[in-house]
């Protein structure tokens, strides 16, 4: 097999590979999970953009340790 070839495929391949990741980075993704009680937003960095929780989920004595961190 020709090495030049090779070298030159890996290197399609990587660029390929960066313009994927540089398009899904643009992109978000919810998920949903109790029903659609809780939603987390993401990116396709991996960085989450926003969680949401249904109030009806929270014990109303538990409101002030949520209110703490987000």
């Amino acid at each position: 097999m020709n090495l030049n070839k090779l070298m030159k495929q890996a290197q399609q391949m990587q660029a390929q590979m960066a313009k994927a990741q540089a398009e899904l980075e643009d992109k978000t993704v919810e998920v949903t999970a109790a029903g659609g009680k809780i939603k987390v937003t993401a990116n396709g960095a991996g960085e989450i953009l926003s969680i949401k929780i249904d109030k009806q989920i929270v014990d109303p004595n538990d409101v002030e340790f949520w209110k703490k961190r987000s």
